[in-house]
C-alpha cells in the first residue's frame, strides 16, 4: 500500500524512479503496478520509454489511520476495498 500512497502523494516520472525512491527491485513495482492496473485503480502513460504511473481519479481517497490503510471488505465484492468499503 505504500507504493499506491506514494503514487497518490507523487506521482512519479517513471516506474524506475518509484522503485528508486521506495528502495525496492523494479521487477517487484512493475509486478505491482500491472496487479493495480488489472483492477482499474492505476494506469500507465507511457513518455518515450519511460511509463508513468497515476492513480485514476475515480479511485476514491484512500482512508488513513495512524498512518496505516484501513482496508475493510466491499459489501458487494467481499474483497478488500481501498476506499473502506464506501464505494
Amino acid at each position: 500500500m505504500r507504493l499506491l500512497e506514494e503514487v497518490m502523494e507523487h506521482p512519479p516520472e517513471s516506474m524506475h524512479g518509484l522503485a528508486d525512491h521506495l528502495e525496492r527491485d523494479i521487477h517487484h513495482i512493475h509486478n505491482d503496478i500491472r496487479l493495480l492496473a488489472e483492477h482499474d485503480i492505476i494506469h500507465c502513460e507511457e513518455d518515450g520509454r519511460a511509463k508513468k504511473p497515476f492513480v485514476k481519479s475515480s479511485v476514491c481517497p484512500v482512508e488513513k489511520h495512524d498512518r496505516r490503510i484501513r482496508r475493510k471488505r466491499s459489501p458487494q465484492t467481499g474483497m478488500p476495498s481501498l476506499c473502506g468499503g464506501h464505494c
